[in-house]
């Protein structure tokens, strides 16, 4: 809306500015929001850690540093088991409740399901790894 003071070719060039400016902020938060993953960490103590990152190497980076999370702190060494791609953060998140709501038994069987086509260690594999430290229970 013009002001009595404001000329209109001022105006128009503020509001092409702004609309300039909106596109502008659109395209980052799509450029941000790009490759996300949901990943799965075995902690030494052989429990499970779900988590989601957009750089994967650095997350568990810091996970094995320590300064990624509280749970795997106290739990290192973490080793990667499953990653999977999603599209953006949003779907990474359902995806890891998803995830989260699955006892670790049906993880297994779940794991049972993954092939490796290059003959790395699937994450059953991973999983079957055992403390090296006897636990009574």
């Amino acid at each position: 809306m013009q002001g009595p003071d404001q000329d209109p070719t001022t105006e128009a060039i503020a509001n092409e500015v702004s609309v300039v400016k909106l596109a502008k902020d659109l395209n980052d938060k799509k450029k941000s929001d790009g490759t996300w993953f949901v990943y799965i960490l075995r902690c030494d103590d052989c429990t499970l850690y779900t988590g989601i990152t957009n750089d994967l190497t650095r997350r568990c980076g810091q996970h094995n540093a320590g300064t990624a999370s509280r749970y795997t702190r106290s739990r290192l060494p973490v080793v990667l088991v499953y990653q999977e791609v999603q599209a953006s953060r949003s779907d990474a998140l359902k995806r890891e409740l998803a995830i989260k709501a699955l006892s670790r038994q049906e993880k297994r069987r779940w794991f049972r399901g993954l092939a490796s086509p290059n003959g790395e260690p699937t994450p059953n594999d991973l999983l079957a790894h055992q403390h090296p430290i006897t636990r009574s229970h």
